[in-house]
């Protein structure tokens, strides 16, 4: 009808008038997953330990407009049906590895979200006592140095434009 000419006629000015158009949505890569939303469960310690790292972390992912969802605290295995719900409510996991202890609740978390097809990022400080293939499985990875997790940024961000999210 005549609205829809309107809008149309809008649109159109818009782009030959102002050059205006909506971004071209980048090619995922070959292999990788296609059509994630920007969801994101972080997965990490609740300790002093990882506080600082992960607010940086979701600071940044927030500034991306990433929808981001994390657990309320740690309890013990196996994964709580709540954390499970919040995992599969996103297209993706990351989970921030920080220090030298026992991440086996990370790798859980992980195995879950890998087993529910979510694409999974692991985000590890170097010199962590991390093991990705205990599960049998080798998690994407980018590392950082001790205390400067801003120094995965570019590459995480790169991670997500190759998997083609919208608006990276």
């Amino acid at each position: 009808g005549l609205e829809d000419d309107t809008v149309v006629a809008a649109h159109n000015f818009i782009r030959t008038e102002w050059g205006l158009s909506n971004p071209h949505l980048p090619i995922a890569q070959d292999g990788r997953p296609r059509n994630l939303q920007a969801t994101i469960f972080l997965g990490k310690h609740f300790d002093v330990e990882s506080e600082a790292p992960a607010k940086k972390l979701c600071q940044f992912m927030d500034l991306l407009r990433f929808d981001v969802l994390e657990a309320d605290e740690y309890r013990a295995l196996p994964i709580p049906e709540k954390v499970q719900k919040l995992i599969e409510r996103q297209d993706i996991y990351v989970g921030l590895v920080t220090g030298q202890r026992e991440h086996s609740w990370l790798i859980a978390e992980a195995s879950f979200a890998q087993g529910k097809n979510r694409h999974v990022i692991m985000v590890v400080e170097e010199g962590s006592t991390f093991n990705p293939t205990i599960q049998g499985r080798d998690y994407e990875q980018i590392l950082f140095p001790p205390d400067l997790v801003e120094k995965s940024f570019i590459k995480l961000l790169q991670e997500f434009r190759s998997l083609g999210i919208s608006g990276l």
